[in-house]
């Protein structure tokens, strides 16, 4: 953190963004928005990065380096989300693709710290070259109505479309928060289909809870962030990604993969940022 710019200063200021006790992908977007805002005004950005689900961690400063115009500050702020909403809707909504991706690449750079230890638990579980990774999310956002449940059925068929013209042996890696999902997608899969996972350090039998997660220790919670960083690091370079874009991981997916790389999502099937935004229609 010491890298980052710190100032006294954003109190109550336009361009300042807070962060919450939500996921971490949904910070991530709320982080990315305001930097978008802010950044049409060639203004600084004020980021409190003081709350999160991880105690005494930066969400945004202890994992990504620093970008331009963004310092950070302790103290109460205007957050943009809270009150300039519908002007934040309005302008992302006027941004194309390209320049969300070109932007995400300079916003979400691991700092270095981030990027050896994700390179380490990658090297320690052998991951191979992988062909498809793919992305399943159930538990509390389909039990609290924010997305559907998918059918194991639509990813299958997702990986037979991009499977069609490789060799014999698939390589296909899955990140779930559902351990329960590995055993039920194995039995309806190809032959030829090797699935790969890490084992997670906080495992969910049911799907991820928010608040389940919030309730554990703070170093099993750190763990987990860093196995969610190296799963997303792994996908990122996928060359081809199967998700839903009804989930902020998908649309960070999205965002964040590797220029050439193939996406398709089996619920939403067009990407938008503003998918879980109040006013998105």
């Amino acid at each position: 953190m010491s890298s980052w710019n710190i100032s006294h200063k954003g109190r109550f200021q336009e361009f300042s963004c807070k962060l919450t006790k939500s996921g971490f992908c949904s910070n991530f977007f709320r982080y990315f928005m305001s930097y978008l805002y802010s950044q049409r005004s060639n203004k600084i950005m004020y980021l409190n990065d003081t709350i999160s689900t991880i105690e005494s961690f930066h969400l945004i400063l202890d994992i990504f380096k620093e970008p331009k115009n963004v310092k950070y500050t302790s103290y109460k702020t205007l957050d943009i989300h809270d009150n300039n909403i519908k002007e934040l809707v309005d302008y992302l909504s006027t941004l194309t693709e390209e320049y969300l991706c070109e932007k995400a690449a300079e916003v979400f750079k691991f700092n270095n710290k981030t990027e050896m230890i994700i390179k380490d638990r990658i090297s320690k579980s052998e991951i191979p070259d992988i062909d498809i990774g793919i992305h399943i999310r159930s538990g509390d956002k389909i039990t609290a109505g924010e997305m559907k449940e998918i059918p194991l059925a639509d990813y299958i068929s997702a990986i037979k479309d991009m499977a069609s013209n490789k060799g014999e042996a698939v390589n296909i890696y899955l990140m779930t928060d559902n351990t329960s999902i590995i055993d039920k997608i194995k039995e309806i899969s190809e032959p030829n289909w090797i699935f790969h996972m890490m084992a997670p350090p906080i495992p969910f039998t049911e799907g991820h809870d928010q608040r389940t997660f919030n309730s554990k220790l703070n170093e099993d919670k750190i763990l987990a962030l860093y196995h969610f960083l190296a799963e997303i690091y792994i996908l990122q370079r996928c060359p081809n990604i199967i998700c839903t874009y009804s989930s902020n991981i998908g649309r960070f997916l999205h965002l964040t993969r590797e220029p050439k790389t193939t996406i398709k999502s089996v619920d939403v099937p067009h990407f938008s940022i503003l998918q879980h935004m109040p006013s998105f229609n």
